[in-house]
């Protein structure tokens, strides 16, 4: 029988130690930034390039380098800011989960009623538009109203009531539906399926933060829209006979809070959370703000704004293009005409670093706390590792020393 060769003391301890190093490497090397490119995160179907440009599939936040970090106090499950003029991304979260969207169904339905139907036609309510679930305005049966009316109040308010009557006369909810989520389809909104038209929660209905701001951004190039969207409060004045005239407030708290707000819609279902979008104006920049899935809306969408314009004052570089549709390729950013500039993540390996340290599951300082702790357990096991070949050295050397002297030890 060949006789089997013990590796020594000394080289266990050496590959011990190898592989602890190695594992060691690996937490510290491998831990992977919440806003890394994951499968699932949407924005593509893995043969194109994802809706927006290459970062707009990551699934957690995606910053451009040496930016700040995002204000604390967001639990939005997505979120985006885009510069509305451009359509550049400045910063987002999660831009394509999918996440239901609530009133954003209701901005495309706002935006086929101005694109396919006569202003000033007159549309009779009935009692299923005043029986709809949901926030109505409170049309009544029977009471006459124009399709201008009932879509300023849609923008302006939640108003389901006003939507199944616009629905209605675009030819039926299916009607309605096929021609809202074709024109989601056209923007290169693609995470959008709209199953009701009044926002409601249904199997299979989706969107996501970039189709939120996308879809938003349009509509605000509709006159109609934007100054719907920005007037303080809607009346509906009924023709001829069948009810008082109806006035409401706009639902966007920020008109009457946020400096430079323009316009903005905000919804709620048990499903879809808080969700908000949205648009203010400061120092000559336009900025879009969409969040979808948060515990509360209107402040969470102030700290977003804030550090938008914070994001354009300092010349970032963008992470993504609401312009750049499925399949179209990647949009290569371009510095802004008043200022330099930043160092993105695929020029500047330092920046890249920086970037991938600030999102770790554990903050800034993650990395070296990890890196700190594994050493130290590294160091204890070698300590301990050489404690015990010590005493195996020396008990080799008293039975060395009993063999000589025929002495027994024990």
């Amino acid at each position: 029988m060949p006789r089997r060769v013990r590796p020594s003391v000394a080289s266990t301890r050496r590959l011990t130690i190898l592989a602890l190093v190695a594992t060691l490497f690996g937490m510290v090397t491998g831990m992977a930034p919440i806003a890394s490119a994951q499968p699932g995160c949407g924005g593509g179907d893995g043969a194109k390039p994802p809706v927006g440009g290459p970062r707009m599939a990551e699934c957690g936040v995606v910053l451009p380098a040496n930016a700040d970090l995002p204000p604390d106090g967001l639990d939005a499950a997505s979120w985006l800011l885009a510069d509305q003029d451009s359509g550049q991304v400045l910063a987002a979260n999660a831009p394509h989960v999918h996440r239901p969207p609530a009133s954003i169904a209701k901005v495309l339905l706002a935006m086929v009623a101005l694109r396919d139907l006569n202003p000033d036609t007159v549309v009779t309510a009935t009692r299923e538009d005043t029986a709809q679930q949901g926030s109505r305005i409170g049309l009544v049966a029977d009471g006459r109203y124009t399709v201008r009316d009932l879509t300023v109040a849609l923008i302006v308010s939640p108003a389901a009531d006003a939507a199944n009557a616009l629905a209605r006369q675009l030819g039926g909810e299916g009607e309605a539906l096929k021609r809202v989520n074709n024109l989601a389809q056209s923007m290169g909104a693609l995470d959008t399926n709209i199953k009701d038209p009044t926002g409601l929660d249904a199997d299979g209905m989706t969107t996501s933060a970039y189709d939120t701001a996308l879809i938003y951004r349009q509509a605000m190039r509709n006159q109609n829209f934007a100054a719907a969207t920005g007037a303080p409060s809607v009346q509906l004045s009924p023709v001829g006979r069948g009810g008082a005239k109806i006035v409401r407030s706009n639902d966007n708290e920020l008109l009457g809070t946020y400096d430079g707000a323009t316009g903005g819609k905000a919804g709620f279902t048990d499903a879809a959370k808080n969700i908000y979008v949205g648009s203010a104006a400061r120092g000559g920049r336009r900025i879009v703000v969409a969040l979808l899935g948060a515990s509360s809306a209107f402040d969470q969408a102030t700290k977003l704004l804030d550090y938008g314009f914070k994001l354009t004052a300092a010349h970032t570089a963008p992470v993504g293009d609401l312009n750049n549709k499925a399949g179209a390729g990647v949009v290569t950013p371009q510095p802004p005409a008043d200022g330099p500039a930043s160092n993105t993540p695929d020029n500047d390996p330092a920046a890249a670093q920086r970037v991938a340290m600030d999102r770790s599951m554990f903050g800034n300082v993650g990395g070296f706390v990890v890196a700190a702790g594994g050493l130290a357990v590294l160091l204890m096991f070698v300590l301990a590792l050489k404690r015990k070949a010590d005493r195996a050295a020396a008990m080799r050397r008293r039975r060395a020393q009993a063999r000589a002297s025929n002495y027994p030890v024990h």
